[in-house]
């Protein structure tokens, strides 16, 4: 009796999604860590690994918009449950392919099949987490994702030098599908709760013009921060390993660090970001939401100028791997907060579709952002100047953001 009641409580939710987002970013930072043993196989260009990059965010993208309004039509767990098991097949896929034109297939249903997953663990913690810890316990499922990364630096090229890369992508899908039989046996007892949200100042106070244009231009800044997160993070775990492998002064032991180390104190990073958040929700402010926009907006500058140093940096490894610890805390700090706003300014009927919207567009980033960098690369033969357009992209951005910011205030 008393273990049927621990399988209703929701920090059980909590831990099978902290486990589901590990299982994600492997699969993740799986693809680019093993792209050199996989050029290996089948000759590729950068402009090609581009392509593998972006096949999968443009199979994702639309369905973010896709899951996020299915999240508000029908039980979240349920969708949640679909894409894991989906996604681990394809996973498993990644590893059998014999062809660019079949990887390209196989990354882009694979982004199509977890598409809906990040507005799904948003919506279900939504619902069963009352409103003013939702951002904490986002952050806490989320500060699994660069675990995730951080094991797959650890292990992927252990299974690629040792078997094959494609072991790799074989071992992920059977963890993932036996996440989804555990999930599935779950669901049922799980506790099921759509508690009515608390309505937000911002939906009480001023007149109903007002508030809707405040809603639009805060909605459009924390996507526009969310694009660069997106940016900056798919940068990183998709270009950085290949950028590693092409500076012959690290060593192999050195490039397992770089590639684990700054991602593990990422993850107590937005673990910090999550508990800071209930500070900033205590403070009262003129309009619900604004408290997170200011952390967001001073950590992506950060990182938008660590990136471009990041570039810059081959010789000195310590100060390399010092530089994108910061870079990578910096961005992690922030990394439950835009759904924070979400959470804020609407109601938990459109939670999930507004959700979507804001992924969808923010990972319009992982689509033009690994394609661009794949021709700058191949062009100019030149990481340096990959890395420092995309931090150039970050500042010019945030420069708009604050534009839109002071209508918010006006």
């Amino acid at each position: 009796m008393k273990n049927k009641r621990i399988l209703t409580q929701p920090y059980v939710i909590a831990v099978m999604l902290y486990i589901a987002s590990i299982i994600n970013y492997l699969d993740r930072a799986a693809i680019a860590i093993s792209m050199v043993y996989i050029s290996q196989d089948i000759s590729i260009s950068a402009v090609d690994k581009g392509l593998v990059f972006s096949a999968f965010s443009i199979g994702y993208l639309p369905f973010n918009f896709l899951g996020g309004y299915l999240s508000d039509k029908m039980p979240p767990t349920k969708l949640f449950g679909i894409c894991i098991l989906l996604w681990s097949i394809l996973s498993g896929l990644t590893g059998t392919v014999a062809s660019l034109w079949q990887l390209l297939i196989v990354r882009l249903l694979f982004g199509m099949s977890e598409g809906p997953l990040s507005s799904n663990i948003n919506k279900i913690i939504n619902d069963v987490f009352p409103k003013d810890t939702s951002v904490t316990w986002i952050s806490i499922v989320d500060s699994a994702t660069p675990i995730g990364t951080a094991v797959a630096g650890l292990l992927i090229p252990f299974f690629a030098i040792r078997y094959s890369w494609r072991m790799s992508f074989i071992i992920i899908m059977i963890v993932g599908i036996t996440w989804s039989i555990v999930w599935c046996l779950l669901s049922k007892k799980l506790i099921k709760t759509n508690k009515p949200r608390q309505v937000s100042k911002m939906q009480i106070a001023g007149n109903k013009r007002t508030i809707n244009t405040r809603k639009t231009f805060l909605f459009l800044n924390i996507t526009i921060y969310y694009f660069l997160y997106n940016l900056f993070l798919y940068f990183l775990i998709s270009w950085l390993p290949v950028y590693l492998m092409k500076i012959k002064t690290i060593n192999s032991n050195e490039k397992v660090i770089i590639n684990s180390l700054p991602w593990l104190l990422g993850s107590g990073s937005m673990l910090l970001g999550g508990i800071f958040s209930r500070y900033l929700g205590k403070k009262k402010d003129f309009l619900q939401g604004y408290n997170y926009i200011k952390i967001i907006r001073f950590c992506l500058a950060c990182s938008s100028f660590s990136i471009i140093l990041l570039g810059n940096i081959k010789e000195h490894i310590v100060v390399l791997l010092l530089i994108l610890t910061f870079c990578v805390v910096a961005l992690y700090f922030t990394g439950g907060l835009y759904w924070g706003v979400i959470n804020e300014i609407y109601p938990a009927q459109k939670v999930g579709t507004m959700g979507g919207i804001m992924h969808g567009c923010a990972n319009l980033a992982t689509v033009l952002g690994p394609i661009f960098v794949g021709i700058i690369v191949q062009f100019f033969n030149n990481y340096a100047v990959a890395f420092g357009l995309i931090g150039f992209i970050g500042i010019i951005l945030l420069v708009i953001s604050n534009i839109l910011l002071a209508k918010i205030k006006e």
